[in-house]
């Protein structure tokens, strides 16, 4: 987790490899799932719901939820805009425009990151 988004690695033995990134303005709830010793979260956003395999739940929900809070509309617009302009650095399947969100042989992982950057670039646009 970083100040602007949850990074998430897929672990050897799932059957997506790569990573992508959910940026916290567009969290709109977190869940804990678990069930027996499965450890599980539930993290929506306006146009997804993922479910992650990690420890620490109740730490994770806190950290989110802590900087979470204070996201001013001017600070959504620039984070929106230096995501875009560094799309690259930030992870698999950040593109800048919706034209590209789509590609051959494009991964899941790909899809999904290429999805939460244009819900930022959405989220400012309304903001």
């Amino acid at each position: 987790m970083t100040n602007y988004r949850l990074v998430l690695c897929s672990h050897f033995a799932n059957r997506a490899r790569g990573q992508f990134s959910i940026f916290l303005p567009v969290v709109s709830g977190l869940r804990d799932t678990s069930r027996g010793i499965k450890r599980q979260i539930e993290v929506s956003t306006g146009t997804h719901r993922f479910t992650f395999v990690v420890w620490g739940i109740p730490a994770l929900m806190a950290a989110v939820e802590g900087l979470r809070q204070g996201w001013d509309p001017a600070r959504v617009v620039s984070l929106a805009d230096i995501a875009t302009a560094e799309h690259a650095r930030l992870g698999e399947g950040l593109v800048p425009r919706p034209s590209q969100a789509l590609r051959p042989g494009m991964s899941p992982l790909e899809f999904v990151g290429a999805m939460g950057l244009m819900e930022l670039q959405e989220l400012a646009r309304r903001t």
